[in-house]
């Protein structure tokens, strides 16, 4: 299972369901978290704004082809 330091930000592995003491990193001892995955509500965010980008480029490149 992958934990996250939350000070340095460092992936850490560890054994089983156990994290690990320490970061290997800066050494802190406190704040050792389960890695998350992304949101889904920004992951459907990132679709919009990809949208938006494409049909903005379509818009453009339409408009410059009919004159």
């Amino acid at each position: 299972m992958a934990y996250v330091c939350s000070k340095c930000h460092t992936r850490l592995e560890g054994e089983g369901e156990s994290p690990p003491h320490r970061c290997t990193n800066c050494g802190a001892e406190a704040g050792i978290e389960k890695e998350k995955g992304i949101p889904d509500a920004m992951r459907y965010f990132g679709f919009v704004v990809a949208g938006a980008a494409v049909a903005a480029l379509s818009g453009g490149i339409i408009s410059r082809i009919a004159g």
